[in-house]
Formats: C-alpha cells, structure tokens, sequence
C-alpha cells in the first residue's frame, strides 16, 4: 500500500509539472542578432584604466621583444601565452618549445619551416610599440589588449596580449601575422 501511494504521489507530480511547469515562467524574446550588445562593449571605462591596461600590456611587449633580441628563451617563454607555448612546444621538432625559439624552426603539416623570431613574432628594426593604428579594427576586452609594432622601415604588425595568470602575455598561437602597410 505505502509503495502504491509513492508511485501515485510521484505520477501526480509529474503530471502537474508536465502540465503546468512550462507556463510557470516564460523567457523573454530575444531581440533581432543586430541589435544584440557584447557585454563586453557596454561597460564603460575610467580612462585611467584603459591608459594603465596600454602601459602595462607595452611593458610587456617590451619584455618579451628584448627577450627574444637577447636570445633569452626562457624569460621570452615566460612573457607568451599558454597557448603559445603549446604551439611552439607541438611545432618544435624535439618538442621544445625553447628549441624552436632557439633554431627558428618549426614543424608544420610535416615540413620543417624556417622563421625569424623576432621579425616573424614582431617586426625588424622596432621603432615603436603604440595602442592604436588608422584604419585597423580592434577586438579587445578587460583581458585582451591590441598594440601595434612599428618599425622604422614602415611596417606594422598587430601584437595580441591576453591577461593570464595576473599579467600580460604575448599571444600568437602563429607565426608571420600580417605586416601591415603604414
């Protein structure tokens, strides 16, 4: 008796939630795609924060720039992304990530690949590391900072840096980004 009066309670319940649980609540409609707004954009910003996320991420670039002229692999591995790290460690041919860096070699697709770590990851001859560039697009957020590096001959390349484990790190999970004409 006591297991029938469970099984009754049960599929009573059931029934009153399949019945009446969907006009419980009603979600909102969503507004047209166009219309939609990235959180990320709505939240306004005190200048002074948006200037120290641009000296800082500089610092930065700074720092792993020197790193990499100076042939410091370690300190540059310290100033990249996780993700960078990884690819240079699956695209090293040992397995180093160091190695690569080192030989300015990679593997892809089976081949090796020659690059130059400091032109290839930035520019030759750096003149300048600046927050903006005429006519490029940013996508940045709280964690992600856009500079440019330009060098002396008229180039510019775009540099990513992600906020990760408290700092700014240099993020290029590729090599040779595009150069851009200045």
């Amino acid at each position: 008796m006591k297991h029938l009066q469970k099984w009754l309670e049960f599929a009573v319940l059931s029934l009153w939630l399949a019945a009446c649980g969907p006009s419980l609540y009603d979600l909102p409609v969503a507004p047209p795609k166009d219309e939609w707004v990235d959180s990320q954009d709505a939240v306004e910003e005190d200048e002074e924060v948006l200037v120290r996320r641009f000296l800082d991420s500089k610092r930065a670039a700074i720092t792993v720039y020197g790193a990499l002229q100076s042939k410091d692999w370690d300190k540059a591995l310290d100033q990249m992304s996780q993700e960078t790290q990884n690819f240079l460690e699956s695209s090293a041919p040992d397995g180093v990530a160091a190695t690569a860096l080192e030989t300015g070699t990679l593997m892809v697709n089976g081949k090796e690949e020659s690059f130059d770590v400091v032109g290839d990851f930035f520019v030759t001859n750096l003149e300048d590391i600046v927050d903006d560039l005429e006519g490029q697009a940013e996508n940045e957020t709280t964690k992600r900072k856009e500079l440019y590096a330009l060098s002396r001959d008229g180039q510019a390349r775009k540099l990513i840096f992600i906020f990760e484990a408290g700092a700014w790190k240099f993020h290029s999970p590729f090599i040779r980004t595009p150069r851009i004409e200045r």
